[in-house]
């Protein structure tokens, strides 16, 4: 699997592109993920270290530092936002801005197995989230490009349910109770008559880690999984060409 999901290298670190469903971590019920394989891999060399975390059901890019020291300068550049993580989000129902600033701060809260990132400007931890419409269909679904200027755990898909915008196929952040169903007519979508799909019925999580710009520029992507592709087909929505430096480092300290 390795030689599949590697996508570049440099002498200080590699990039893979994780699919859906597989742990960055491990845990209680998690019998293989990316660390278990690094250490596998790298058997007797010096084992390539985690920079940052996504969740496993989020496809994409992932950042691995090569050694200590580079681990070191790579996690400096995401504090210092020199390092611009790029997402892609298929969510209902559309937000009611175009693009804005998400600045709550999350709490984890609940048990175990129900834990869940709540909004608590009280106990909660700075979470910062920028983000941009790229494409939409009505007022029901959207494509979104996201750039979490925190990296708080469950950050995008809390802070989306928040303006009630949730991710497609997120279980846990689900929104509040809206009719999905694309079976009606849109108003304003020439093609929507031809649609046969409801969203309800997508259980894969769709959020994609899309893009990193190193602060060389450098821009490495990870392509959209199949899955994601053929829902973005159905729903006619696109992802316009060069959307890599939509986002900017301003400079914030978080």
């Amino acid at each position: 699997m390795y030689n599949k999901i590697l996508i570049h290298e440099t002498k200080d670190y590699l990039v893979i592109s994780k699919p859906s469903g597989l742990a960055v971590q491990g845990g209680s019920k998690q019998k293989y993920h990316i660390d278990d394989m690094l250490k596998y891999i790298f058997k007797g060399k010096i084992i390539p270290k985690l920079i940052h975390r996504i969740d496993k059901d989020t496809s994409g890019l992932l950042l691995i530092a090569k050694d200590q020291m580079s681990a070191k300068n790579l996690s400096n550049f995401f504090k210092e936002h020199k390092i611009i993580k790029t997402y892609l989000a298929i969510v209902s129902p559309c937000p009611i801005s175009k693009s804005g600033i998400i600045d709550k701060p999350l709490y984890k809260f609940g048990s175990n197995f129900k834990q869940k990132m709540i909004i608590d400007p009280k106990n909660g931890k700075i979470a910062v989230t920028q983000y941009k419409i790229l494409d939409k269909l009505g007022s029901k679904v959207a494509l979104m490009a996201l750039y979490p200027k925190t990296g708080r755990t469950h950050q995008l898909r809390a802070h989306l349910e928040h303006i009630n915008a949730p991710i497609v196929g997120d279980k846990k952040y689900k929104g509040h109770s809206v009719d999905c169903s694309l079976n009606k007519y849109l108003f304003g979508y020439e093609n929507v008559s031809e649609l046969r799909l409801n969203l309800h019925n997508i259980k894969n999580l769709q959020l994609h880690a899309y893009s990193i710009r190193m602060p060389s520029n450098e821009i490495i992507v990870a392509d959209i999984n199949e899955n994601f592709k053929k829902n973005l087909k159905l729903l006619g929505l696109n992802i316009p060409k060069n959307i890599n430096n939509i986002f900017k480092n301003t400079g914030e300290k978080f």
